[in-house]
């Protein structure tokens, strides 16, 4: 069994991440996730992002979960979800509920990069 974990530079670290970014934008556009829906793609994205940068997963997490969350909230808010009211500012609502749910894909980026490490532990 190999034990040597492989070290990742930050060019394979942010190329990845770039591509799991894009294919999760992706996906933004074509479905339209509920609010536990967009909680479980946020960690689920980070979470292949941060394992297959192997380190840093909260790099992974924070290039994957900042877009994609902003596009999931726009999709929302102009489609006229339920829970915001008449009269509430797009300014308001969408950058600061984004910024805070990318926390989610952070903190699967962080578990992916955790789980690729305990694979190659003893």
């Amino acid at each position: 069994m190999n034990t040597i974990k492989p070290v990742r530079s930050w060019i394979w670290i942010v190329g990845v991440s770039v591509v799991v970014s894009l294919v999760a934008f992706a996906s933004g556009f074509i479905v339209l996730f509920s609010a536990l829906g967009i909680l479980g793609a946020l960690f689920s994205f980070g979470l292949v992002g941060g394992a297959l940068a192997s380190r840093q997963g909260w790099f992974p997490g924070l290039i994957v979960g900042w877009p994609f969350s902003w596009l999931l909230f726009t999709r929302h808010f102009f489609n006229g979800a339920t829970l915001l009211t008449e009269g509430v500012d797009y300014w308001r609502v969408v950058p600061i509920t984004a910024f805070l749910t990318t926390g989610v894909a952070v903190l699967g980026g962080i578990s992916g990069a955790w789980l690729f490490g305990v694979r190659f532990s003893k």
